[in-house]
């Protein structure tokens, strides 16, 4: 059965934003957990391919960097800065038997336009 968009972005949503398990999830929404596990990564790769084009954009010329760091100054008194970058510790819990709990490193890096660069890595360094 395919899910309604408007429920796969929902159980998306809803996996960041609260930290529960796909098996939390899957009461919630009435979905199974299997089903979830797949719904989450399909949706986040479809939103960054239908946005990364207007919201992940990296200025390629010497003026478009002058541009945000302009921005940064005006908006915040900053000067010389292109950018802020913040960072979080997701903590996930493993599927049995071994119930062990990794971390995920959620990078976001904003211009003075707010627009958000992402950038995720399990605990190690990997890059997702």
């Amino acid at each position: 059965m395919e899910e309604a968009p408007a429920l796969r972005v929902a159980i998306t949503l809803r996996f960041p934003a609260t930290g529960n398990s796909y098996k939390s999830l899957g009461y919630a929404f009435r979905v199974a957990p299997n089903t979830i596990s797949l719904i989450v990564p399909e949706t986040c790769i479809a939103i960054i391919e239908a946005f990364v084009d207007e919201y992940l954009q990296i200025p390629d010329s010497v003026e478009g960097w002058k541009q945000i760091a302009n921005g940064i100054n005006e908006r915040w008194y900053i000067p010389h800065t292109l950018g802020a970058i913040d960072g979080k510790h997701i903590r996930v819990w493993k599927l049995a038997p071994l119930q062990l709990q990794e971390s995920l490193l959620l990078g976001p890096v904003g211009s003075c336009r707010f627009r958000l660069l992402v950038h995720l890595r399990r605990r190690g360094g990997c890059r997702l």
